[in-house]
């Protein structure tokens, strides 16, 4: 903690003792200072801290002999077929929705009655 972050504390509320207290807490949880210096009480950073500890709970430790044996080598040669066959229905679709848009007049195009009574009025 640099004094910047101290003299904010202070200007908090924080005690020197809390303050003490503080340093020893932010070595293992850097958290608790950001917590501090957003205007959380000394007694709320405590609880918070506990919250989380408390969620996040002993881990319990995976054997490492059984992590080659339980996870089979995935069918690379099936994914890709299946791969494909999903690409290759993907691009046909595209395809059709491509030939369907270029049927189909843009919001800027005429239609093709209203070319053709514009080529009328240009007779008249």
């Amino acid at each position: 903690m640099n004094i910047a972050e101290i003299v904010k504390l202070s200007t908090n509320g924080y005690k020197v003792s809390e303050i003490n207290e503080l340093k020893g807490i932010v070595k293992d949880n850097p958290e608790a200072l950001t917590l501090a210096l957003n205007g959380n009480s000394f007694s709320d950073v405590k609880e918070l801290l506990t919250l989380t500890d408390s969620e996040d709970g002993p881990k319990p430790e995976e054997p490492e002999a059984d992590q080659g044996k339980s996870d089979p080598e995935p069918d690379y040669k099936k994914l890709y077929e299946e791969l494909k066959l999903k690409s290759d229905d993907l691009e046909k679709t595209i395809k059709e929705i491509q030939e369907t848009n270029k049927r189909t007049p843009g919001p800027d195009q005429p239609t093709e009655e209203e070319e053709l009574a514009e080529i009328v009025k240009s007779f008249m």
